[in-house]
């Protein structure tokens, strides 16, 4: 009888033979196979960024990262983003774990310096043995122009009437925003908005009628705001005017509405009424009386009447008595002449308002500015004399050095000029203007009759 070959010693030690062999391949093979997988889902998104909000304001994206553990992989796994876009922003809910598969849910954001582009996040995980895997997020982002607004008049430091013409340019307005005009008294808290938003002359330029303060209000200084107003804000503005029209009254507003954005802005002063022209330099002319003797008739000579004397003008220099026949002497008041803004000793711009006020000019006589830098013995006369008003009060636009003269000493001066120094000044600015050149005047010229001066130091 044949034997059966699984009773055969030799077949049972081949069968054991061979399964040792299969269990070691198998071990080998599932050492090897010890591993995990990375993932993202999804792959690729988009932020758009809406032009009516901050960029920090927008809401940021989220991609699930799956990290799958293989064949018993036993080791922990880190979650990295290397070479990290330039204002990008990425957090992690899990950044790693161990022992077995996880889910971290990965925050995209943006910071407000982002540009418009396609951005590759590369995303590793490092396994604790040294394994890297790797994929990538890819990210678009959409972040329209900034708006801007310029206001071109009246420019920074202007003197500026009630009711004033403001002009600018404005670029990448978002749809449904203006351009509104405010006024802000720089002593108050409260902003007066313009009754309508500014008229657009061309595709990037407006203009605007607007009121800055009342009748008063000389030598008040204001910032003219640029405001940047989305559909709230004009209902907010519409809204107070509504209300101050059927009150009469325009207290203002504390505060300007949400989602009113200050884009640009001008401080300005007031001038309360129009120029009044300076008087004519002719002397006044004054009529003296004829004088006739009483009548007499003596018994010999003849009967004699004294020519009456011609008629001539009368000139009175400043801080002289005025003599009048017949009326006695009176004398004149002395001129007055004050520097209000800015104060002595007070840091200025190079393009300044001059404030002040002057009474008892004589006839003849005209207000002169002049800029006289500390270290150097020039004097530089401003264009123009000063102009006061009914009331005696004066402004005056003027340059102090260059741009590169920040923190230096300047000497502001006012003088009450005769028509002798007058003419000195004119033919400097006319001279200069014509070639362009502005040395400044090595002494002051004569004819001057009074002066005050401060001292400032520009920014």
């Amino acid at each position: 009888m044949e034997e059966k070959w699984w009773k055969n010693p030799t077949w049972i030690s081949v069968i054991i033979a061979l399964a040792a062999i299969g269990l070691s391949v198998y071990t080998y093979i599932v050492a090897i196979d010890q591993t995990f997988n990375l993932s993202i889902e999804p792959m690729e998104g988009e932020i758009y960024v809406s032009s009516l909000q901050p960029v920090q304001d927008t809401e940021p994206l989220t991609a699930a990262v799956n990290v799958e553990y293989v064949n018993g992989y036993e080791h922990s796994v880190s979650l990295v983003v290397m070479d990290k876009p330039p204002g990008i922003n990425i957090d992690f809910s899990l950044p790693g774990a161990s022992q077995s598969s996880f889910i971290s849910y990965m925050t995209i954001g943006i910071s407000p310096d982002v540009a418009t582009g396609e951005y590759v996040i590369p995303l590793t995980g490092i396994g604790g043995d040294g394994q890297q895997k790797s994929c990538c997020f890819v990210l678009n982002v959409d972040v329209p122009a900034k708006p801007d607004i310029k206001i071109t008049e009246p420019w920074d430091g202007s003197v500026v009437a009630m009711r004033e013409t403001l002009t600018g340019t404005c670029q990448n307005i978002p749809e449904g925003s203006v351009v509104w005009p405010v006024v802000y008294p720089k002593e108050s808290t409260r902003y007066f908005p313009d009754e309508t938003p500014a008229i657009m002359d061309k595709e990037d330029e407006w203009t605007s009628d607007i009121s800055i303060g009342v009748d008063a209000d000389y030598g008040r200084m204001y910032k003219i705001i640029g405001v940047l107003a989305d559909k709230n804000t004009q209902a907010a503005f519409e809204d107070y005017h509504n209300k101050c029209i059927k009150e009469n009254s325009w207290p203002g507003m504390e505060a300007l509405p949400e989602g009113a954005q200050e884009l640009c802005h001008v401080t300005v002063s007031r001038q309360m009424l129009p120029a009044v022209l300076p008087p004519t330099t002719t002397p006044p002319t004054t009529t003296l009386p004829t004088t006739t003797p009483p009548t007499t008739t003596p018994t010999t000579p003849p009967t004699t009447t004294p020519p009456t004397p011609t008629t001539g003008p009368i000139v009175t220099p400043p801080d002289e008595p005025v003599t009048t026949p017949g009326t006695g002497t009176t004398p004149a008041p002395p001129p007055i002449i004050e520097i209000t803004v800015p104060a002595d000793g007070s840091n200025v711009t190079m393009n300044q308002n001059l404030l002040g006020k002057a009474q008892n000019i004589p006839e003849g006589y005209q207000l002169w500015a002049m800029v006289k830098p500390g270290e150097i013995n020039r004097y530089y006369p401003q264009d123009e004399p000063i102009i006061s008003d009914a009331f005696g009060n004066w402004a005056k636009q003027i340059t102090i050095g260059s741009i590169a003269d920040g923190g230096k000493p300047f000497d502001i001066i006012v003088v009450l000029a005769d028509p002798t120094a007058q003419k000195a000044f004119t033919d400097y600015c006319e001279s200069s203007n014509k070639t362009g050149s502005w040395l400044g005047l090595e002494a002051l010229p004569t004819g001057l009759a009074e002066s005050r001066s401060i001292t400032v130091i520009r920014e």
